[in-house]
């Protein structure tokens, strides 16, 4: 997050012709250096997933129930309904992350329902319009806190669990980029190069041709993302390594 804030940024910057020698461009490659919240709130819970899993531990599956039903209630239908009184991040905090791991830690402990692929794509389907609708009304309706937004996530998680996909190396490989390429596409400096130096994606709102520009754009991002990626492993991987041997530090609860 640190080395593409800071190298992508200023990259971007001189390529969009930015005064990058000034202190407000200083601030702009700090905040994307260190505010990335998926990033933020990500490492947060997985520094909490040990003391909450041993607190799961301890709930019997109506308790769960009931605490998923509880969560759900005050941040995600109250604040989709009503107002942002239980929460103001718009799912965008950790709150919404906890939820989604107590939901998740529900479907692999108890989730053994066989239900036809179909019937999840229904419910994306179905939940995904009605957050569309419902988005005519207020803006609320995309916060990742929703409670169609949420259903909809469920929904299609539930459509990749219940896809068999054989083992695949390439796939495997490609995956494990995933995440650095999230990075890179989120960097609104490097990220304006892309869509609009490159691709020209601002040229084609409202253009018969939109749909076929946004495939190839995802498509062609994706691979430049990728290959960016793969130089930067090949040029700091050695680095890396070193000063991970150095990093070891297990959380431990509940051991007596």
């Amino acid at each position: 997050m640190i080395f593409y804030g800071i190298s992508l940024t200023i990259i971007g910057g001189a390529l969009n012709h930015d005064h990058i020698l000034n202190t407000e461009f200083a601030i702009k490659i700090i905040e994307n250096s260190f505010s990335q919240w998926f990033v933020v709130i990500y490492g947060v819970l997985y520094l909490l997933i040990s003391f909450i899993n041993y607190l799961l531990l301890e709930l019997s599956k109506r308790e769960l129930q009931m605490l998923i039903i509880i969560n759900l209630l005050f941040f995600n239908i109250w604040p989709t309904f009503f107002t942002n009184v239980t929460v103001k991040d718009g799912g965008y905090g950790i709150i919404n992350f906890l939820i989604l791991y107590l939901i998740g830690y529900y479907i692999r402990i108890y989730n053994n329902v066989n239900v036809k692929e179909w019937k999840y794509v229904l419910v994306y389907v179905v939940f995904t319009v009605i957050t569309f609708g419902f988005s005519l009304f207020t803006e609320r309706a995309w916060n990742y806190n929703s409670i169609f937004v949420m259903i909809s996530s469920i929904a299609i998680f539930m459509i990749f669990k219940s896809i068999s996909i054989p083992h695949s190396k390439l796939i495997n490989k490609v995956a494990s980029y995933t995440f650095m390429v999230y990075l890179i596409d989120v960097n609104l400096p490097f990220n304006l190069v892309l869509y609009r130096r490159l691709f020209h994606s601002n040229d084609y709102w409202n253009n018969n041709l939109m749909i076929i520009n946004m495939v190839v754009s995802i498509i062609g991002i994706y691979v430049i993302c990728l290959v960016i990626e793969t130089v930067r492993r090949i040029l700091f991987s050695k680095i890396e390594s070193s000063l991970l041997s150095h990093v070891n530090y297990e959380v431990k609860v509940g051991d007596k």
